[in-house]
């Protein structure tokens, strides 16, 4: 039962721990030349959400090839690797995101003498994990393009999904003053932050589901060498 994701997660036991670890080092030598409380809560927070984001992506684009010519070598059907992709996909992601939000609150521990600002509502933590696990399932796409077509597939999946973070980044800082500073207020209003965490869970769950979809047109034509 999930041999793959078992395996795969196995495989990462050490690396993915690793992984957070130098981040975290990283981030206590940037946070000891600030000294201002409000930028110490700045930077914490907007670290951890890239990184929660990016890493995850990374790591997916990376290894699904490497999944993906496993499982099949040893014997393992198209369709049941198909369904067992986002197993794959979620474990890596959760595992990450476990290690990143340690070290988040360790270094709100030691930074700010709590485990998290006073400002943060813990339900945004639902939404940063939502958008890490719709980012890794793009990764998973963009891994599978590249291991099916090659040169051609990694460039145009890298690019789209270049293109897809540049308007999304886009969005954010061209949007109207009002969108921006209730973007704000997630942090301090719970009522208007799990409306969000609802519509980002709900974007996920679309996202997932396209890239399945992408991904069983990709992975039936995929062949062992």
């Amino acid at each position: 039962m999930l041999r793959t994701t078992r395996f795969c997660v196995w495989s990462y036991r050490w690396a993915v721990p690793a992984m957070v670890a130098a981040i975290f080092l990283i981030s206590l030598i940037n946070l000891t030349g600030t000294r201002a409380k409000e930028s110490l809560v700045s930077y914490i927070i907007s670290t951890s959400v890239v990184y929660m984001v990016l890493i995850p992506l990374i790591l997916s684009v990376l290894q699904t090839p490497q999944t993906v010519r496993f499982a099949l070598t040893m014997g393992q059907t198209r369709r049941s690797l198909w369904a067992e992709l986002p197993c794959v996909t979620l474990a890596f992601t959760l595992f990450l995101d476990t290690g990143l939000c340690a070290a988040f609150a360790v270094q709100c521990r030691l930074f700010l003498g709590q485990w998290v600002p006073g400002v943060f509502v813990p339900a945004v933590f639902v939404l940063f994990v939502a958008a890490s696990i719709a980012f890794s399932a793009l990764g998973q796409l963009v891994g599978l393009l590249g291991h099916r077509f090659g040169g051609r597939g990694w460039l145009g999946g890298l690019v789209g999904l270049l293109a897809l973070i540049v308007a999304a980044g886009l969005a954010v800082a061209f949007a109207p003053y009002s969108v921006q500073q209730g973007m704000v207020l997630l942090f301090f209003d719970p009522a208007r932050t799990w409306a969000a965490v609802s519509a980002s869970v709900l974007g996920a769950l679309v996202v997932c589901g396209a890239v399945q979809a992408a991904s069983w047109l990709i992975l039936r034509r995929i062949c062992v060498k």
